[in-house]
């Protein structure tokens, strides 16, 4: 019989990310100012685009900004800190520069990406989890051949990727693996910080269930 691998170790976290998206037409900090706060903040690396996007890290955190979209945020795989570099950015923001930068959000943008490490074959489990679908039936006809389902990905009813209020999910075989490893994506945004906090948090439980419901 296969050792059973444990709980805790199943899950291999490639990146966590939270990112700010700005709806005015202008920033309200400029890149003096962003780099100011940085710097109060112990980042260190700093570098600066040719179109005056700022990059710049602190352990394990990444902070990162696309000037032109109006965006910046952090990644690191640790949500504690995560959460913490972004609101440390807030405070010397509104502490130090007079900027509340809540004030200016259009939305927040969290994504989280992680292998999960199986006791199942992960392409035969997705397959079979879809493979009285319809739609795979007709595509079958159609074709010619037997298929199967390589790739799960749901996106909340309705949403489409421009709106403010946004969640997507993919799971499918990390096929460079041994055959039981899942790549899991999900990526949200919306208004309510604290929500999204909730979802970075829970991030591993809900991977972990969604990938026991394939199996069962």
């Amino acid at each position: 019989m296969a050792k059973k691998i444990p709980v805790f170790e199943r899950e291999r976290v490639i990146d966590k990310r939270l990112g700010i998206r700005l709806k005015s037409v202008y920033w309200p900090l400029d890149r003096i100012v962003i780099t100011d706060i940085l710097t109060q903040l112990n980042y260190k690396n700093m570098a600066a685009s040719s179109i005056g996007s700022i990059n710049a890290t602190k352990q394990n955190t990444e902070f990162y900004t696309d000037y032109s979209k109006l965006v910046f945020g952090f990644h690191n795989p640790r949500v504690t800190n995560l959460i913490e570099a972004q609101k440390e950015f807030f405070s010397v923001s509104n502490r130090d520069f007079k900027t509340n930068l809540e004030k200016f959000v259009r939305f927040y943008e969290v994504d989280c990406m992680s292998n999960y490490i199986s006791d199942k074959n992960a392409i035969l489990s997705i397959s079979a989890a879809s493979e009285d679908s319809r739609i795979q039936k007709d595509f079958e006809e159609i074709i010619g051949r037997p298929l199967q389902t390589s790739r799960l990905h749901f996106t909340a009813k309705g949403d489409n990727d421009r709106l403010d209020d946004w969640l997507s999910i993919d799971i499918q075989p990390r096929y460079e693996s041994v055959g039981n490893t899942y790549s899991c994506r999900m990526l949200s945004r919306g208004q309510n910080i604290d929500a999204l906090y909730k979802l970075l948090r829970g991030s591993s439980e809900i991977f972990e269930k969604l990938i026991t419901k394939i199996e069962s």
